[in-house]
């Protein structure tokens, strides 16, 4: 029996080596025939996968609403915690409070997650500015006026993928 290989970076599969792999896999599955999957290391969503039709159970690092899972971050903000995945499902682990100093690192991040989702919910351009500004890198690397210039650029470069609140 004749396995199709999947590509290893079928997001680069309309270039070179990976178009040949892409379109030897598009004839072979429309030829009825089986995808063999050959991975060197298991991407999240295929062990997720795998193991809720197998029902052998996993650990995988998701990215969920913090539903008392880490007690020392914001309730609703999103976290990244271990889950325990099999046939009943996704089950995230609570991990408790985090040190101080990483909740700390981790609450300003979510401050400028909160911005940036207020700039459109409100209507509120400036509070993408805000939100850039209160970023710990961008504001360890440009001085304001720059960031704020960084800004015009996002916004000019990608004004037609943004949502119409913060279009000018």
């Amino acid at each position: 029996m004749r396995h199709a290989r999947l590509p290893r970076r079928p997001g680069r599969a309309r270039r070179g080596r990976g178009r040949h792999l892409y379109e030897e896999t598009r004839r072979a599955l429309s030829a009825g025939h089986p995808l063999l999957i050959r991975w060197q290391h298991q991407e999240p969503a295929a062990a997720m996968i795998l193991a809720m039709l197998t029902g052998e159970e996993k650990e995988i690092y998701v990215n969920v609403a913090n539903r008392g899972l880490i007690g020392n971050l914001p309730e609703g903000g999103c976290v990244e915690v271990p889950a325990r995945v099999g046939a009943a499902g996704v089950r995230p682990v609570a991990v408790g409070d985090l040190p101080v100093q990483v909740a700390a690192l981790n609450r300003t991040f979510l401050n400028v997650v909160e911005l940036t989702v207020r700039a459109v919910l409100d209507g509120e351009r400036a509070h993408v500015y805000r939100a850039a500004m209160l970023d710990p890198n961008t504001a360890a690397t440009l001085p304001l006026p720059a960031i704020e210039a960084l800004c015009d650029e996002l916004f000019e470069a990608h004004g037609d993928l943004l949502p119409a609140a913060v279009r000018r």
